[in-house]
């Protein structure tokens, strides 16, 4: 529990895992530094070999860690904060902490260390949260989104506005801040694998968000005027859908990949891909494309885009890669081999004729 004086009390023991048995309440942080804006559990797990110790008798191999990150308000201190000492009667803590972002380990049992400051700038309450999965923290603040895993500060992105609320949603994290340009709360939901805006919402002129429940993919959002928004992720061929309708091709080729598609359907976006490239003359970056086609897209859908003499080098490419990847007729060989005579490249004429390239006349 996390007070706004600063101090944190700590209540651990079996009775707190649903066992038998005695918990313990101690201080983990005495008062006297910044309030606390928020606190995340993060687990982990130590080898066996640790002499931490185990709590759970025939649990699982190794004993358990556990992190807690602490996060103070961003602004130190408050006018009218009580520092007196609180009494819990059992003992007192560490005396005052680092403000900011804190990492504590809690092994289970009655050791824990005096914290690891990570970051001397917190937060304001509801703007931090721990990812279910891999522990790590993200902390928002006006000039952009923080991350920090259990043992250092991570990487950063630049999300301006004076933030209300983030929150991760799986792969996802949801954003809700203040936007300068129009004054009003804007909700975002970003793709940080992808790296591009997934969802993007205003609400009324005044309101802001007040929470944010989430549960997987799915968040309930809360704002002062009562209003409560459910937003689900799509399913992912309606997201390849908007993409290729927004021409953004690495972005669809990327999220399908990821997502384990369908593999003809990411070989079809690599054609598409290809043939956008194409329609702006950069046949170059579209041979890139067209090349992870072979094998499911007929060649000559590909040659016939490529047979200009001033293409003729990214014709070669193309024909040298089907006999690469044992996909190449005799009609490809006598094409690579009239490429080869018309970019008077004697040395892969006589290479490829003397079955160095691919065996073919060994």
């Amino acid at each position: 529990v996390g007070f706004s004086n600063g101090a944190v009390l700590l209540r651990s023991g079996r009775e707190i895992l649903g066992q038998a048995g005695q918990s313990t309440l101690r201080s983990l942080r005495d008062p006297g530094a910044a309030p606390v804006s928020s606190l995340h559990f993060a687990s982990a797990t130590v080898p066996r070999e640790s002499d931490a110790a185990r709590v759970i008798p025939n649990g699982p191999a190794g004993p358990a860690h556990h992190k807690l990150f602490l996060v103070t308000a961003e602004d130190r201190m408050r006018e009218g904060t009580r520092t007196e000492s609180i009494e819990v009667g059992f003992g007192a803590g560490p005396t005052g902490g680092s403000n900011g972002v804190v990492a504590y380990t809690l092994t289970e049992g009655q050791r824990h260390d005096n914290g690891a400051s990570l970051d001397d700038r917190g937060c304001s309450h509801g703007c931090s949260d721990v990812h279910s999965f891999t522990g790590e923290l993200v902390v928002g603040r006006s000039d952009g989104v923080f991350f920090f895993t259990i043992e250092d500060r991570g990487g950063a992105a630049a999300f301006e506005g004076d933030k209300q609320w983030v929150q991760w949603l799986n792969g996802y994290i949801l954003v809700a801040s203040l936007e300068r340009r129009s004054q009003r709360t804007g909700i975002t939901i970003y793709d940080l694998q992808n790296k591009f805006v997934a969802f993007h919402q205003l609400l009324k002129l005044g309101q802001k968000v007040t929470a944010v429940v989430s549960a997987g993919s799915t968040a309930w959002v809360l704002s002062s005027g009562m209003q409560l928004l459910r937003l689900s992720e799509k399913q992912t061929s309606d997201k390849l859908e908007i993409l290729l309708n927004k021409k953004l091709f690495p972005i669809a080729i990327s999220l399908a990949s990821d997502a384990n598609y369908d593999p003809r359907a990411i070989i079809d976006i690599y054609r598409r891909y290809g043939d956008h490239l194409c329609k702006k003359g950069d046949f170059e970056n579209a041979m890139t494309q067209y090349l992870h086609t072979i094998g499911h897209v007929d060649t000559s859908y590909v040659i016939m885009r490529y047979l200009n003499t001033q293409r003729i080098n990214l014709l070669t490419m193309y024909l040298e890669r089907l006999h690469e990847l044992g996909h190449a007729v005799a009609e490809h060989t006598n094409l690579l081999l009239s490429c080869y005579a018309k970019l008077k490249d004697v040395e892969k004429l006589d290479a490829f004729i003397n079955g160095e390239k691919g065996g073919l006349f060994a």
